[in-house]
């Protein structure tokens, strides 16, 4: 009787794992953002407005697209980040409120 509630136990996690390993492969991730538009765009379609979340999501876009450099600066023993604007042609491949963020 032990025996068949064991061999019953086992098919039935083997069962599971499958199944939930099946699911797992239907997740889709996304490692590059799907469209061109500034993460304060996109915060402002969907929610209606831009909030802080969206402001520094676009800092980050503006230092990985090279237009802005984000550095750490030690100043009286406190550890201080630094935003440098990089010089980059900003006018004609930026949106107005980037360009308003930069400056």
């Amino acid at each position: 009787m032990l025996i068949l509630i064991i061999i019953v136990l086992l098919a039935y996690i083997f069962t599971l794992k499958i199944i939930l390993e099946k699911n797992r492969k239907n997740d889709i991730y996304y490692r590059k953002i799907p469209t061109k538009d500034s993460p304060a765009y996109v915060g402002k379609v969907l929610k209606g407005h831009a909030d802080g979340n969206d402001i520094i999501s676009t800092i980050l876009d503006l230092n990985m697209r090279g237009f802005i450099d984000i550095s750490t600066k030690n100043i009286n023993g406190k550890l201080r980040r630094e935003l440098l604007c990089t010089g980059k042609n900003k006018n004609t491949e930026l949106e107005e409120h980037e360009i308003f963020l930069i400056d």
